[in-house]
């Protein structure tokens, strides 16, 4: 991989891309839910590793205070809003029966507990990944601030590596379990061999991995053989993990495949263009995609098919139009984004002139 190349930002891009089509896609598309599942969030975790600085390990509670302050202002931001538009939801019929409306100490207490990396939303759903990305960060850089740091006189990669496999033995046998951690970090530990991959890549102990289109074809054919044979699948969220195995093979080869594709888009100039714009502003399509996706239902049902009932419906009232889903849950999340910090910034242009 390049330095902060466009390649990085056209490999998220194409993960948040494959993130929303997997919300959306009907219960026919079964195969291919699978087949996303197996590597989309591997391939962000991939990308974190590989822009990971050693470097960051030499003073690792700074590291951790950046990286805090960075995920939680983004979790907060995106969660708080998510709050406030808890009751406007709820009368629009957009939550299942289940949920309730908010009074004012359940709008405070869910608020607050935005700060502890917690959320009660149910269109929030995608941001549990927020605090395993920090946390799994985080661990990962203790580990390399032990082997840095000890006088043994011992092999640093070789403690690593032994780490590294220790906690993801570790990881499988909590989700194996279905042990619960709090903010999931039971994955924590199962996605530590994508961050050490990708760091590897980063420092270019794996020259000889060079971008291949018949071998990424070939690699293609036999996941999609062995998905095909082998029942189960995968899902961080709900500890699911296939068979680990498998699941490590499948999300490193498919992150391959990922990873040619993006250098033969790389000449295409358009494509790279609207792939980097992608790349670069993830998260708020990952925060906002649901709850665009239950805003696009309502218009539709309202001005059209008027068929409530099925507006509660989660993720989608109407799977059949994914390929609608999916474009328009990209482009809304980034429009609403963007709209959103304007008004933070105009409110902040405001409360600063009248207290002048």
């Amino acid at each position: 991989m390049k330095s902060r190349s466009s390649i990085i930002d056209m490999m998220r891009a194409i993960g948040i891309i494959l993130v929303v089509l997997g919300h959306c896609l009907p219960s026919s598309f079964l195969f291919l839910k699978r087949l996303i599942y197996l590597f989309h969030l591997p391939l962000f975790f991939i990308i974190s590793g590989y822009l990971y600085n050693e470097k960051s390990s030499l003073k690792p509670w700074e590291y951790i205070g950046t990286r805090l302050q960075s995920y939680l202002k983004a979790y907060v931001m995106y969660g708080s809003i998510l709050v406030f538009l808890h009751n406007i939801l709820y009368r629009m019929g957009v939550f299942s029966p289940d949920y309730v409306g908010y009074n004012f100490r359940d709008f405070l207490t869910w608020f607050l507990n935005t700060f502890i990396f917690l959320s009660s939303e149910p269109f929030s759903a995608a941001m549990w990944f927020i605090p395993v990305l920090f946390v799994s960060l985080v661990i990962f850089n203790f580990i390399f601030a032990i082997t840095n740091h000890s006088k043994l006189g011992i092999n640093k990669e070789k403690v690593r590596f032994f780490l590294i496999v220790l906690l993801t033995l570790l990881g499988i046998y909590l989700n194996v379990n279905q042990i619960e951690l709090m903010w999931h970090c039971q994955t924590c530990f199962v996605i530590l061999p994508f961050l050490y991959v990708g760091n590897l890549v980063r420092n270019q102990k794996l020259k000889w991995l060079k971008p291949n289109l018949l071998l990424s074809v070939i690699i293609l054919f036999f996941v999609c053989l062995c998905l095909y044979f082998v029942e189960g699948s995968v899902e961080l969220s709900r500890n699911s993990l296939w068979i680990p195995p498998l699941f490590y093979i499948g999300a490193f080869a498919m992150i391959y495949v990922v990873y040619t594709f993006c250098h033969l888009l790389e000449s295409k100039h358009i494509v790279e263009k609207c792939l980097t714009i992608l790349g670069r502003n993830t998260l708020p399509i990952m925060c906002f995609h649901i709850l665009v996706f239950k805003l696009m239902d309502f218009v539709a049902i309202t001005l059209i098919s008027k068929n409530y009932p099925i507006l509660s419906s989660f993720t989608v009232s109407y799977p059949s139009m994914f390929v609608c889903y999916t474009i328009f849950g990209i482009l809304g999340s980034l429009l609403l984004d963007f709209v959103l910090k304007k008004i933070f910034a105009i409110s902040k242009k405001f409360v600063k002139y009248c207290l002048e």
